[in-house]
């Protein structure tokens, strides 16, 4: 055994250049430890993995690496990457979510939309209608003021010619006249129709 360890003290002094317990640097020192600070400043700045360094396209721009930059990513730039995506989809997903919101609230202001739509076009057809009446009525009636003593019979005898076309009159006229039997107010302004 201590055969054996004066062997390998006698190696570790030709490898080394310096003796065993000898506080003395090895020749050639100097140039060795220059040549791994040289090696290490290398690794430094190309990336400790040896990959050269990617500049990384920003997501929101539009642009992605493809899959063969992305296997010659550093694993840091890789995992920086990843990061960069995971959070831009945290953002479509946040825009989604909104955009969802944004279609029930539309879906729900169109559909009030479309109910007040239907109730506009109701309204308008009974205005047009209404519209064409009173158009008709006013170029098929003429008006009559009623003076003391006047009656739905005696109105139907001057107008019509007969007593029994007073419903006639009384039918335009609802509005105004309470009971046909009665004698009618003087006054009245009332419509007769052709």
């Amino acid at each position: 055994m201590v055969a054996t360890a004066r062997r390998n003290a006698g190696r570790q002094e030709r490898i080394s250049g310096r003796r065993a317990g000898d506080g003395a640097r090895p020749r050639g020192w100097l140039r060795h430890g220059q040549i791994i600070c040289g090696a290490a400043a290398i690794l430094l700045l190309i990336g400790c993995s040896g990959a050269p360094r990617v500049e990384l396209p920003l997501p929101e721009s539009g642009e992605f690496l493809t899959l063969a930059e992305q296997r010659a990513l550093s694993g840091a730039q890789l995992e920086k990457y990843c990061g960069m995506l995971g959070s831009y989809l945290d953002g479509l997903r946040a825009d989604v979510a909104l955009a969802r919101s944004l279609q029930d609230s539309l879906s729900t202001v169109l559909d009030s939309l479309t109910v007040e739509t239907g109730r506009l076009n109701r309204n308008a057809r009974e205005l047009e209608r209404e519209l064409r009446e009173t158009k008709l009525r006013r170029d098929t009636t003429s008006t009559y003021v009623t003076k003391e003593g006047d009656t739905l019979t005696s109105l139907g005898t001057l107008f019509y010619g007969s007593t029994s076309n007073w419903r006639k009159i009384y039918n335009a006229n609802r509005d105004q006249i309470e009971d046909p039997q009665v004698p009618l107010k003087p006054g009245l302004r009332l419509t007769i129709p052709r």
